[in-house]
């Protein structure tokens, strides 16, 4: 089976991971996901990050961040699938069910594997969606 990064033909970074990255200062950083593959994430994960920003300079940096990503959508074609997800996520993790649920779909409607560690679990337990920890890709 071929790993599943290099058959991807990009990545979706998760709000956790851009945070530790852009904010707190992560060992891996945004750059070198973008040396992987191509980075993408969603327009709810540029929400969160400007929402937990605490100044006008880390906004800017956030904003900086995404020159180089591309910012998905949610597509009306999706809602089945993300109510398929929404059924599930209920179940285990009730509080991001629906921000989790549309990311998921997002992700797997895209073909792009899930970059995070906060999520790891949430994520694994639905099907057709990839799930990766940043550690595991080093």
């Amino acid at each position: 089976m071929k790993d599943p990064i290099e058959k991807s033909k990009g990545l979706m970074l998760e709000t956790d991971v851009l945070a530790e990255s852009l904010l707190l200062g992560s060992d891996i950083t945004i750059k070198d996901f973008l040396l992987l593959k191509p980075c993408y994430t969603t327009v709810i994960q540029v929400t969160e990050l400007l929402e937990i920003s605490e100044s006008h300079t880390e906004q800017e940096t956030i904003s900086k961040c995404y020159v180089g990503m591309r910012i998905l959508g949610i597509h009306p074609r999706y809602s089945e699938t993300i109510a398929k997800h929404l059924v599930v996520l209920k179940k285990i993790a009730p509080n991001v069910a629906l921000r989790c649920a549309i990311t998921a779909t997002i992700s797997q409607e895209s073909s792009l594997p899930i970059i995070t560690n906060r999520f790891y679990a949430v994520y694994s337990r639905l099907e057709n969606v990839v799930t990766i920890k940043p550690s595991d890709i080093r």
